[in-house]
């Protein structure tokens, strides 16, 4: 029935408003009356009815956010600030552009902290790989392989720049150096022939 109440307000708002204006009124009348019947002379029983009623206009908006939708309010306080915004066009504009720049900047370093961070490397069993020192040796790779257990696999890159040459114009490329294990701590297969042994 209260759902009933509420959909029937939101689509007649007028006779919604003359409703509860009235009831008000009868509320007043009633009490205004109840003190005439205790002996109160006329017109001080009407201020003093108004008095314990209290402010219509709170007593009006209480009424209307119990019999009306949550979004309703919202609605208007939309309307409102477009209002306002479209008074002062300035403000507007610097508003548009303050929101626009921090939703950029807020999702674009949300993107590199998720790219660098959060996201797993694209390794198999990510958690479990750990960097000693970059670009280490592959001797002293052996030995720490040898001197502890802590480690079911070891692989080793030393990273350096070469230069390509077959081309007109000569390239320097990033190349990697790796031991025949490398590719197994990562868990990547071969995508032809077969890996370093």
């Amino acid at each position: 029935m209260k759902l009933w109440n509420k959909i029937r307000n939101l689509l007649d708002r007028e006779a919604f408003d003359r409703d509860l204006r009235e009831e008000m009124r009868i509320h007043r009348e009633m009490a205004e009356e109840k003190l005439n019947q205790l002996g109160t002379p006329k017109e001080e029983a009407r201020y003093a009815a108004m008095r314990a009623f209290g402010n219509p206009s709170l007593a009006q908006e209480a009424s209307r956010l119990e019999w009306t939708f949550f979004f309703e309010s919202f609605f208007q306080d939309i309307g409102f600030a477009i209002r306002m915004l479209r008074k002062s066009p300035g403000f507007a504009a610097v508003s548009v552009l303050t929101l626009a720049l921090g939703i950029g900047t807020n999702t674009a370093i949300f993107s590199v902290i998720n790219g660098v961070l959060l996201r797993p490397l694209p390794y198999k069993d990510p958690q479990q790989i750990v960097v000693m020192k970059e670009n280490e040796s592959l001797p002293n790779v052996i030995d720490v392989q040898r001197q502890t257990n802590a480690f079911s696999v070891g692989g080793a890159i030393n990273a350096q720049p070469m230069d390509y040459t077959s081309d007109p114009e000569p390239l320097q490329i990033r190349v990697g150096l790796v031991n025949s294990r490398f590719f197994e701590t990562l868990g990547v297969a071969s995508t032809m022939g077969r890996v370093l042994s």
